[in-house]
């Protein structure tokens, strides 16, 4: 008995585990036939233009008698609905804003700009034509002035005026006919670098100085920046313990430089590698300019500054064209100032010709100008 009941059992579990798969088949077909089971609709609500959320909502086909059920179902799907739209709009109105005060922020610097190119058009454009007035009336009393000045007419040489004392005990000269003798030499072969009489006078004798004016003024160009602020950012200082300053630190460039003199004895110095910020291109009538024009100078040129010391000098003015005996009468300006270096180079550019410190000063004080 036990036997046969057993047998049974295996038997229909055999049976019963061949048709589950079968049974539960045409069940899904029975229900999905009968519309007991509605497949799952989903609802999307296109957020890609803020988060890409999706948001997804399942709903069971009612039937007639769950209304209620029904209603709460809509109830609660146009709440998400508006929910969703709200926070949708809401997300567009805060970037409209963010647009809108960018907006507004780059119009208030536009009104800016433009309120202050009309305060440059119209404010200042009667201030500015006064300022150039009396730039150009300046001028004309400079010129004027200039003009009256005696003109260089010859150059003459007198080793008498050069002071043996003091050149003796700068070099460390124990004989006296020894700087004779290099005196006579140095003097007989400064003649070359004496100029010839000039027909339009551009140079003018100045005190102590030689002073010339510009070659071509109205082919200067323009300077793209503050001509002021140039002059005072370029500007050297002279002060007692021998070294050139500039800006309240000691001068000091690796590269070549321009430099301007200027009769009243202000210098200008400008290195590229000193001013990065200063783009545009600079001439040596940029340092003394007035009303688009350069004033006259005593020399002007290229120069190179080590630990606040002129270690070399040159006349390489395009714009000016100084002649050598300016840069010679110059440079001793500028070695009474204590500034130049005892192995100073001092290249005269029209005769080519380089000179030391000794023959330098013993040129420039054997001139007579007349």
């Amino acid at each position: 008995m036990n036997a046969y009941f057993v047998l049974n059992m295996k038997r229909n579990y055999k049976l019963n585990r061949s048709l589950i798969a079968p049974i539960l088949l045409f069940s899904i077909f029975f229900l999905e036939s009968c519309d007991q089971l509605n497949p799952i609709e989903k609802e999307q609500a296109d957020d890609a233009t803020i988060s890409n959320k999706q948001i997804e909502i399942t709903k069971q086909k009612p039937n007639p008698e769950e209304g209620e059920l029904t209603d709460l179902y809509e109830e609660k799907k146009i709440s998400l609905l508006r929910e969703v739209k709200k926070e949708k709009k809401k997300e567009e109105g805060s970037n409209e804003d963010n647009l809108d005060e960018r907006y507004r922020e780059k119009g208030d610097e536009d009104k800016q700009g433009k309120e202050k190119l009309q305060i440059t058009k119209y404010t200042t454009r009667e201030d500015v034509q006064a300022q150039y007035q009396l730039d150009r009336r300046a001028y004309d009393l400079w010129k004027e002035k200039f003009l009256k000045l005696q003109p260089l007419i010859s150059v003459r040489i007198q080793p008498e005026k050069v002071p043996m004392q003091e050149l003796m005990k700068l070099f460390e000269i124990k004989e006296a006919e020894f700087l004779e003798k290099q005196v006579k030499e140095v003097l007989e072969d400064v003649y070359g670098i004496i100029p010839e009489p000039e027909p339009n006078k551009r140079h003018k004798i100045y005190g102590q100085f030689i002073i010339c004016e510009q070659t071509q003024p109205e082919n200067d160009g323009a300077y793209l920046g503050n001509l002021p602020d140039l002059k005072k950012r370029t500007m050297v200082e002279f002060n007692d313990d021998g070294l050139l300053y500039q800006n309240n630190s000691i001068l000091d460039s690796s590269e070549e430089g321009l430099w301007a003199l200027n009769p009243k004895g202000e210098m200008c110095i400008f290195f590229r590698d000193r001013h990065p910020d200063i783009y545009s291109q600079v001439h040596h009538t940029f340092f003394f300019k007035k009303s688009g024009i350069g004033k006259p100078v005593v020399c002007g040129g290229i120069i190179r500054v080590c630990k606040g010391k002129i270690v070399r000098i040159d006349n390489d003015s395009g714009r000016y064209q100084p002649s050598d005996i300016q840069l010679l009468l110059a440079a001793k300006y500028l070695f009474n100032k204590g500034i130049l270096d005892h192995t100073i180079s001092v290249n005269a550019v029209v005769k080519e010709k380089s000179f030391t410190l000794k023959e330098m000063l013993i040129i420039a004080h054997s001139l007579d100008l007349a």
